[in-house]
């Protein structure tokens, strides 16, 4: 993050308005560095993934109880107030305090890492999503595989580091 761009968002804020971002959209360069990085990793249409860079919000917070649908958004919840870094369900993404800064600032790699996750869900559906998302992370529990590498076996998984990984190589 080039320390101008950080100067200005601060300068941004209402005067007087104590600087404790819980939610917000993305940044200007964020959405700029994200959809160069989907696109490049072909993750979805174009225009699917500037809708999602466009809907996705992110939330300094674990998802409150009556955010959660179903088996998939109990895991999510569990996920989150354990050991995940932040969590998407649909076009939110609620991301835990110390990766949360009190300026607004996120990794720009997390950052990618969730808006692919609102892809998918955009793309394929949620019910969908949670589905393969915990049939795939079972399965690899069944094959054998610990919790972090079955996790990290999980194609949507793959598939939003790889997003992530574009960001090097994104000409944004």
């Amino acid at each position: 993050m080039r320390g101008t761009d950080l100067n200005q968002r601060r300068n941004s804020a209402s005067p007087g308005r104590k600087m404790s971002m819980l939610k917000r959209r993305l940044y200007s360069d964020e959405r700029d560095h994200v959809l160069a990085a989907l696109q490049a990793s072909e993750i979805a249409p174009p225009e699917l993934c500037q809708k999602a860079v466009d809907r996705c919000v992110l939330l300094r917070r674990t998802p409150m109880v009556g955010e959660i649908r179903g088996l998939g958004g109990g895991v999510a919840y569990a996920a989150l107030k354990t050991r995940a870094s932040a969590i998407t369900l649909g076009s939110k993404v609620y991301i835990r305090r110390e990766f949360f800064g009190d300026d607004g600032e996120i990794p720009l790699n997390l950052v990618a890492h969730e808006v692919a996750h609102v892809v998918q869900f955009s793309r394929d559906g949620m019910l969908k999503f949670l589905y393969k998302y915990l049939r795939d992370y079972m399965a690899g529990l069944l094959r054998g595989l610990g919790d972090s590498a079955a996790y990290r076996a999980i194609p949507y998984e793959v598939e939003a580091r790889r997003v992530a990984d574009a960001l090097r190589m994104s000409p944004a």
